[in-house]
Order: structure tokens, then C-alpha cells, then sequence
């Protein structure tokens, strides 16, 4: 892939893609991806299966996996943690019952959005401040439920060992980014720039799992702040991706350019 994305940097840009197995190979494969291939930072999945069976789920949010994050904070990079499939004694529990919840519509969501509160919890944030984490499907269910989960952990465990330094919506606002994939809601955006901001939201369609034009329609019709739409639509990613491309105004909403964002 980075052979492709070389013969036309100016159009694409690209993650690698890592295995989680050892954190101490993902962060050697990560240095090499991004110094010696230009690659702007790695997509991983919502966990790693191993063990002979395939069962054992590794969460990133454990203290072994420091070594990784580390690597992260130190090559100023990105990281996107993307749904996959439950492992197959979850799938058999909790998803095969009620399949018609399993993926997208319910399990994607709930699976990440538990990884990365515990990535909060845990204190991955406060110990390795500098990293970058992209989630998608606006936010994995999380901005509308912030309040909530803050009140709680806030009155309830803040006195007893809670690791992390700072409130959830905290991290919301300086170490993750959201993306609009597969989640073409405006009351669903309204509330994500309510809840963490339009800085940290980012224009994105999900494609071949979601339609190109449906999404093209939805934001080219979509009625905010001009700026915060540039924003979302252009600014924001150039900024985290440090991509060699000009930010722009608002000016580009007003002259209709929004397709060309």
C-alpha cells in the first residue's frame, strides 16, 4: 500500500495495519510504517484474539501494552481502533440469540466504546499524554453517553483507586478525534460538537460498507457553523494527519465548494 500511496501523495495517504499480539513488534512495525514508509499512523482492531483456541481477547488498556502506547506518544502519530467480530464464545452468548444486534447496528459500537473508556479509566491518557486515537461511527455511541458515565464514576469511584487523572469528556476533548463513518445523523453530530467538540469531529463515510452519495448528500445539505464545517470536513484531518494540503475558510462552504472539501 505504500508503494501506491508514493505514486500519488498529493491524492492518498495510508495507516498500516498492525497485529496487536506482542506490543513490543507492534511498536517496532509501527516506528518502521511511519519513518520509513511516510504512513500516517496505524489502524488496529478493537482487540486481539490469541491463545491456541483463539479466545483470549488482549485488550490495549492493560499495563503490558504501555510499550505500545509509548512508541504512539513518541512518533507523534495516530491510531484508529476499528470494530471487529466478537470472539466466538461471545458470539455464541451474547450475539447469536439476538444476531440481528450483532455488527453495525449494536455490537461494533458497545465493543470499542468499552475499550476506549477503559483506555480512559485505566490511564493510558495520563501516562502517555501525546497519543492520538481515532474512533468512528460518531464517537462508538459515547458523546450522548458522557454525562452519565462522568456523573457516575466521578460520585462513585473517585476515592477508590480510580486510575485516571481526569474526567472522561476530558479525553474526549484532547486525546481522541471522532469520525461521522456510517453515522449520517444531524441530531446525532449536534450532539457529538456539543459533547466533544467540532475540532475533534471529522468527515468520514465508511465506504464499501456505506453508500458514497447518501453520505455526500447528507453533509452537502447539512445546515452548521461554516467554519465548524470546514472544519469537520477538511481542517480537522489535515491538522491530525499533518497532510501537506492548504486549510481552508469558511468561505469554501459559501461558494459551495463543500463537495470539493
Amino acid at each position: 500500500m505504500a508503494k501506491e500511496v508514493a505514486k500519488n501523495p498529493k491524492r492518498f495517504a495510508g495507516f498500516c495495519v498492525l497485529s496487536m499480539h506482542d506490543p513490543y513488534q507492534a511498536a517496532q512495525e509501527l516506528r518502521r510504517s511511519v519513518i520509513d514508509l511516510g504512513l500516517k499512523g496505524a489502524i488496529i482492531n478493537d482487540f486481539q484474539s490469541a491463545g491456541p483456541d483463539g479466545e483470549t481477547m488482549l485488550m490495549y488498556d492493560q499495563p503490558e501494552y504501555d510499550p505500545f502506547w509509548a512508541a504512539v506518544q513518541e512518533l507523534d502519530t495516530v491510531v484508529y481502533i476499528h470494530p471487529r467480530l466478537a470472539s466466538p464464545h461471545l458470539q455464541k452468548e451474547l450475539w447469536d440469540p439476538r444476531w440481528w444486534l450483532s455488527i453495525a447496528s449494536l455490537q461494533f459500537g458497545q465493543d470499542v466504546q468499552r475499550h476506549v473508556l477503559g483506555m480512559c479509566a485505566n490511564g493510558i491518557f495520563d501516562r502517555f499524554p501525546g497519543v492520538k486515537l481515532v474512533i468512528g461511527h460518531l464517537g462508538e455511541m459515547t458523546p450522548g453517553h458522557l454525562w452519565r458515565i462522568d456523573h457516575w464514576m466521578i460520585r462513585h469511584y473517585r476515592h477508590k483507586g480510580l486510575p485516571m487523572k481526569h474526567p472522561f469528556r476530558y479525553y474526549f476533548q484532547k486525546n481522541i478525534w471522532v469520525t461521522t463513518s456510517g453515522h449520517f445523523s444531524t441530531p446525532d453530530l449536534l450532539n457529538a460538537m456539543t459533547a466533544v467538540g467540532a475540532d475533534r469531529i471529522m468527515f468520514s463515510i465508511d465506504h464499501p460498507f456505506e453508500d458514497i452519495e447518501e453520505a455526500a448528500i447528507w453533509w452537502d445539505c447539512l445546515q452548521v457553523n461554516p467554519m465548524d464545517k470546514v472544519n469537520m470536513g477538511r481542517n480537522n484531518a489535515i491538522k491530525l494527519l499533518k497532510l501537506d494540503l492548504p486549510l481552508l475558510g469558511p468561505e469554501a462552504v459559501m461558494d459551495g465548494l463543500t463537495r470539493q472539501l
